[in-house]
């Protein structure tokens, strides 16, 4: 995992890291501080903050495209991409 002062940085510079640690290549994605966001649907929502908290953590999760309102068209889009994830 990348340390503190390197997310710091890499927040600074807004790119992917990489980190070779034993001959393996881990790649980490750019992740905004978890507080203080706008919420933007697909950008920014509540789905990206729980993704981002775990790929801070190790894990990842796949991004999927939702349109904004999926819940008053009667759709879950939480459960219904639960398996994915």
């Amino acid at each position: 995992y990348l340390s503190e002062a390197d997310r710091r940085l890499q927040v600074q510079s807004d790119l992917p890291w990489w980190l070779v640690c034993r001959g393996t290549i881990h790649k980490f994605r750019c992740v905004p501080h978890l507080t203080g966001r706008r919420f933007e649907h697909g950008v920014t929502d509540c789905y990206t903050l729980f993704r981002d908290a775990y790929h801070l953590a190790g894990i990842e999760m796949p991004d999927f495209w939702r349109e904004d309102d999926w819940w008053r068209n009667g759709q879950n889009l939480y459960l219904d991409n639960l398996e994915a994830t």
